[in-house]
């Protein structure tokens, strides 16, 4: 007979075995009670069956297991504000019908301060402002004034003969371009054409290897009446009081360092690059603070001169 104490302990030891069997454990611990009397741990009777209700009604209760509760991880800081980035300013809109936005817009930045005086002509057959000079003077601000409007004659665009017979093309050149300031010449005579230009004042421009005879000056007798038209050999023609204005007020007024321009092949180029010297300086010359382009282009209105034109000593000015 198995004692009280024994079952006490044997009951115990099944429940906590109860405890932490998963389901179908009571299954496996019959096997074990039904083993043999000659097992001295077997147990069989009344206690057997004492112990396997005690293992069958504890596993037949969930086992929870107690987990630490894990404590909630901190909340994320929040992000600082970011900054909101301002709109780029859009860019100012520029006018580009206007001869002087033109001009500015077509003159190399790193060029343009050395100029005070900038002429502007419009090569263009037919226009607004066709067959026009736009003198612009810098102010005491840096900004360029119209003061004096011209009408002119450029090439005629010809393929012809001149008086001796040889074949030319009476083209005027388009570009930016600087004045020589060694051809200055209150009187010169066109060889090729056989013709006086007074007040001439040559480009300081080399094509194939040569000094050009493109230049300003004074449309001579019997050509006053055609300006405002194509219709020179492919120099500028001005009125001769324009054209000896312009040619004093540029000797007496406007002398100083200016860029050299850079050579193109055997020509100099038309677009007012510099010519540089071995270390990166743009390369200087003494000539005339006076900067020209010719463009081949009508315009849609005359642009409004500045109150400080002065008309009274010019012909053709507004």
């Amino acid at each position: 007979m198995v004692t009280r104490a024994y079952v006490a302990v044997a009951f115990g030891v099944a429940i906590a075995m109860a405890s932490v069997a998963p389901v179908g454990a009571e299954q496996k611990m019959r096997g074990s009670l039904a083993q043999g009397a000659e097992d001295p741990m077997s147990l069989h009777g009344d206690a057997g069956d004492i112990i396997f209700s005690a293992v069958q009604s504890a596993s037949e209760t969930p086992f929870v297991a107690e987990t630490a509760q894990a404590e909630p991880a901190p909340a994320a800081p929040e992000p600082a504000p970011q900054p909101v980035a301002e709109p780029a300013p859009a860019a100012a809109v520029v006018d580009e019908s206007d001869p002087g936005a033109r001009l500015l817009a077509r003159t190399p930045d790193e060029i343009e301060p050395y100029f005070d005086l900038y002429l502007y002509v419009s090569k263009a057959e037919a226009g607004p402002i066709a067959q026009h000079m736009f003198v612009y003077q810098r102010d005491a601000a840096g900004k360029l004034a119209l003061i004096y409007d011209w009408p002119v004659s450029t090439g005629r665009e010809k393929r012809e003969r001149t008086p001796t017979g040889r074949k030319t093309y009476t083209h005027t050149t388009e570009g930016i371009f600087e004045l020589d300031p060694d051809r200055f010449h209150k009187l010169w005579k066109s060889r090729t054409w056989n013709a006086d230009m007074p007040w001439t004042m040559f480009f300081d421009l080399v094509e194939n290897g040569g000094m050009t005879g493109l230049a300003l000056h004074a449309a001579g007798k019997g050509k006053i009446s055609q300006l405002g038209r194509r219709a020179s050999g492919g120099c500028i023609r001005l009125h001769p009081d324009n054209a000896k204005f312009l040619f004093q007020m540029i000797q007496n007024n406007y002398a100083g360092l200016v860029p050299v321009f850079a050579m193109d092949g055997n020509s100099t180029n038309l677009v007012g690059t510099p010519a540089r010297t071995a270390d990166g300086t743009i390369m200087l010359t003494y000539g005339y603070r006076v900067l020209l382009h010719i463009e081949d282009y009508p315009g849609v209105a005359l642009p409004a001169l500045s109150v400080a034109a002065t008309s009274a000593s010019t012909v053709g000015t507004r």
